[in-house]
């Protein structure tokens, strides 16, 4: 693994973590939280484009799910 540059595997960056002594589990728990804390704040937003876009179509279904797609700007950036 290259430890130089801009782009690490975040596999690379926790081994380094540990290695420096930080706990990567409680690290692992915070970016947890703060997933369900972003997607907590965006909730209405996301009740919104649930209407517009499934709701109206598709009366009969009642959920969705969120999904990650490579091209789009749907991604949590964590800055450790």
């Amino acid at each position: 693994m290259q430890d130089d540059g801009s782009k690490r595997t975040i596999r690379g960056v926790f081994r380094r973590l540990k290695r420096l002594g930080y706990d990567v589990d409680m690290i692992w728990r915070e970016i947890d939280r703060l997933a369900v804390k972003t997607i907590i704040a965006i909730l209405p937003e996301l009740k919104v484009e649930y209407e517009a876009e499934i709701a109206s179509v598709r009366p009969d279904v009642s959920c969705f799910q969120v999904t990650h797609t490579c091209s789009s700007n749907n991604k949590l950036t964590v800055i450790l």
